[in-house]
């Protein structure tokens, strides 16, 4: 796992933040983190698991560029990420940004992989959010995990960059004190 606060300056920061915010920027509604066939071995649920209502905005799917946001966030928070900490990229499986308001409980969301085939995740915070993200110690191996142990915990700050194996289990938590919490997910291959 590598977790950088010093990628791009504080200026690309806030226009990033006034990007996803501008009131010409679409949200859609999706109920779950994850779909709603939460049986596969990609997925455990537990007693501390809720799945709370999340807003995502789509930047590319597969091949196909979905918004005129995904240059802006590729070139502008991605490349800077990867090129600073030697990192490849041969493909991108899908990058999205997701919305997550405020929720009550101390609860987290289904812990998850993104995709079922050996990948990479990087996340980026758009804003200072409580919300941790939870690594889980666990990976998905194409069986049904009972039980995960938590590893480690990564608050929500505005220019934190993370990349991890796609196959290590990890939830994202809402947040109580702040309004959102907004994150860029990029899934690529090495």
């Amino acid at each position: 796992m590598i977790i950088d606060n010093d990628f791009i300056n504080k200026d690309t920061q806030d226009l990033l933040f006034n990007l996803v915010t501008h009131r010409e920027t679409s949200w859609f509604v999706n109920y779950r983190s994850v779909p709603p066939d939460t049986s596969g071995p990609e997925f455990v649920t537990t007693d501390k698991t809720k799945e709370v209502v999340q807003f995502n905005h789509l930047l590319r799917v597969e091949d196909k560029i979905v918004s005129k946001l995904y240059d802006v966030f590729y070139s502008a928070v991605f490349l800077p990420f990867i090129e600073k900490n030697n990192i490849s990229c041969s493909k991108v499986l899908r990058a999205k940004l997701n919305l997550v308001p405020s929720f009550q409980e101390d609860v987290y969301q289904t812990p998850h992989v993104d995709q079922n085939t050996s990948h990479k995740v990087f996340l980026y915070y758009i804003n200072d959010s409580d919300g941790d993200t939870i690594f889980f110690n666990e990976f998905f191996d194409n069986t049904k995990k009972l039980e995960l142990t938590e590893m480690i915990k990564v608050s929500p700050e505005m220019g934190k960059g993370v990349v991890f194996d796609g196959f290590q289990f990890h939830a994202p938590t809402a947040p109580k004190k702040t309004s959102f919490r907004v994150v860029l997910n990029i899934d690529f291959i090495e």
